[in-house]
């Protein structure tokens, strides 16, 4: 259970458990004294609730969250529209019950957060189910009352009230029992503007992380050197038995040949090498060698 001051925002108090008796630790803590000087105290409908905190707050008015009154429309809602859903299968008309189904969260959304696709579900809705788009009127005007204040606000309740208990949808004519039960705290919530906004967010903010779910940071140690990764070994491709003459851009490579190029100097090798040319034949590389000499001078 959490308590929280509207004021300052701040935490106040925390306890496990959820019943009467851990509420009144809370109170017992807090004194009589104090306890006197509280002029507001929003929280759900549960009746326990209510009644503790007005039996220790004699002062205070009790608001009643407005997301817990939405809700209990919204539930009636889906009731309605379960309840055609299964009519529908019955009769056999499975293609409308399964487009039915698929119009649940256009219901369940706010007016002003709908999507052109929920937009035209709903103009569906309209066109060929009038008791299910009075129920989803009904939820979208309680919504609203808590949207303005002061006597506006009291009248939009009081007008919804005699809606609801003349629409002759069993859901809502439940519901409106339950909200003219409840009238003075939603009346105060809706004239005061508080809810359980602040309780709810400490309720449901993320818990510390949980031991199983730590990502520690790895560190190496200093005097140990860990191996290298192993590398994958590529796959070396087998050279082919003939080469393919352009391969190499549409010419051959050309072996070194040594043929006579002028009149030679004593002691040194005539030669040329013959990169631009096409391959001599051996019977022209004979020719060659023989027709030039000796290729050394003092050679026989």
């Amino acid at each position: 259970m959490v308590v929280v001051d509207h004021d300052t925002g701040r935490l106040v108090w925390v306890a496990e458990g959820h019943d009467r008796k851990t509420l009144q630790k809370f109170f017992d803590l807090l004194g009589t004294e104090r306890a006197n000087n509280i002029k507001l105290v929003s929280a759900d409908a549960a009746e326990w609730i209510g009644d503790c905190a007005m039996a220790n707050c004699v002062n205070a008015q009790l608001c009643l969250d407005p997301f817990h009154i939405v809700r209990w429309a919204t539930n009636a809602l889906d009731v309605v529209r379960h309840d055609i859903w299964n009519t529908l299968r019955k009769t056999g008309l499975k293609g409308e019950a399964a487009h039915l189904k698929g119009c649940r969260y256009a219901l369940w959304k706010n007016d002003g957060t709908l999507t052109e696709r929920q937009q035209t579900k709903l103009a569906w809705i309209a066109e060929h189910n009038k008791g299910l788009y009075s129920a989803y009127l009904l939820k979208e005007q309680l919504r609203l009352v808590f949207a303005h204040r002061g006597e506006t606000a009291i009248r939009m309740l009081d007008d919804w009230l005699v809606w609801a208990r003349r629409c002759r949808i069993p859901a809502f004519m439940k519901l409106y029992h339950r909200i003219k039960h409840h009238r003075t705290g939603i009346i105060a919530s809706a004239v005061h503007g508080l809810s359980n906004g602040l309780t709810e967010n400490c309720q449901h903010q993320d818990p510390a992380p949980h031991p199983h779910r730590l990502r520690l940071p790895q560190h190496r140690q200093p005097h140990r050197s860990l191996p290298p990764p192993p590398r994958r070994t590529l796959p070396t491709p087998t050279r082919p038995k003939h080469a393919d003459p352009d391969a190499s851009g549409g010419r051959r490579a050309v072996p070194p040949v040594f043929v006579e190029s002028g009149p030679p100097a004593s002691g040194t090798l005539r030669s040329h090498r013959l990169t631009d040319s096409p391959v001599p034949t051996l019977d022209a590389c004979r020719h060659a060698v023989a027709s030039s000499g000796p290729l050394l001078e003092g050679d026989p």
